[in-house]
């Protein structure tokens, strides 16, 4: 069961739920999405902006930069890697409720 649409989370509620949230990428038969790669990964996704809230418009536009950049690596290994991050994203903005 999916929660109700939000039109914006607050950033602080989006990082805790992104840290707590289960760190087994989709499609990878158990592997961990460790928490300092979270981390990182939030980071890529903002930035050094400071933001007070995050829009599901702002988020579905951070996944798609995220899936160009698929088109960009060489090798295919770093394209799965790119895809398997993008499920796991894509799963968790339903559990937001975006």
């Amino acid at each position: 069961m999916t929660p109700p649409e939000k039109k914006q989370v607050s950033r602080k509620e989006f990082s805790k739920a992104f840290r707590k949230s289960n760190p087994i990428l989709p499609g990878t038969g158990g592997k961990l999405f460790s928490g300092t790669e979270r981390f990182k990964f939030e980071k890529k996704l903002f930035g050094r902006k400071i933001d007070t809230h995050v829009s599901r418009d702002k988020y579905k536009k951070m996944v798609r930069r995220i899936g160009s950049e698929k088109y960009k690596v060489k090798t295919i290994t770093e394209k799965k890697a790119i895809g398997k991050k993008m499920k796991f994203l894509k799963r968790f903005g339903k559990k937001l409720g975006f």
